[in-house]
């Protein structure tokens, strides 16, 4: 993924200031959710308060704007457990 994981005070990237969802909807729509939602968790093990809010804003914004954005309790576990093992792996 191309988008940097740090937050900002806003929700826009460098990139041409577009809004960050409008950017994740446009290069993967389908998964643009998911991303946002990895974001944040990888933010939120981090300790990182501030992007864990920003992705998880980032992330109910791409299911407001977007009509075909997968939104799935388990992949989401998935995603939350995969960033949980990826810590660990780093850690030790």
């Amino acid at each position: 993924m191309r988008i940097s994981d740090g937050s900002s005070d806003g929700a826009t990237s460098g990139a041409v200031g577009r809004p960050m969802p409008r950017r994740l909807i446009e290069e993967d729509e389908p998964r643009a959710y998911y991303s946002a939602q990895r974001l944040a968790a990888r933010s939120r093990k981090q300790g990182d308060l501030a992007g864990y809010r920003h992705w998880a804003k980032v992330a109910s914004e791409v299911a407001r704007q977007s009509g075909v954005a997968e939104m799935d309790r388990a992949v989401l576990q998935r995603i939350v457990d995969e960033e949980s093992a990826t810590d660990r792996s780093r850690a030790g």
